[in-house]
């Protein structure tokens, strides 16, 4: 392990952690909006109870799904780094002096905005949902 693995690994993990936080946060947000949403709009409460008893066990396993592919995803920007760092010394090319390139994070955070951009529009759909529920309530 080079010396700049002993960084790269605990930023990729603290990343995934709080990408795996955010979007747990919106899972059980989104289990929230249904319960407030399907009473408003004339749902069964039968049906409600059903849907309810599902809604975590598939929304669990899809939040569990892309938290392995986020993991992959972030694991697999080290080994971009270091093909790329190769490729570079056999070709002899001057080194960067960015930050980012320095530690061999430079895809980290483009990474990071692409993997949060998914439970960030979830959660922008769900209060969008919640808002106009509560509204119509009020009124």
């Amino acid at each position: 392990m080079k010396g700049r693995d002993i960084i790269r690994y605990p930023l990729i993990y603290i990343c995934w952690i709080l990408t795996a936080g955010f979007s747990l946060l919106v899972v059980l947000r989104m289990y929230g909006t249904l319960n407030l949403v399907w009473p408003t709009l004339g749902g069964d409460p039968f049906v409600l109870r059903g849907v309810g008893r599902f809604f975590p066990l598939i929304a669990g396993l899809a939040w569990l799904s892309y938290v392995v592919v986020t993991e992959w995803y972030y694991r697999s920007s080290i080994s971009e780094e270091k093909e790329e760092e190769s490729a570079a010394e056999e070709a002899g090319a001057a080194k960067s002096q960015g930050l980012l390139r320095k530690l061999g994070i430079r895809l980290l955070p483009q990474r990071f905005l692409i993997a949060l951009s998914i439970p960030l529009a979830l959660f922008v759909l769900e209060y969008i949902v919640r808002s106009l529920t509560l509204r119509s309530l009020r009124s």
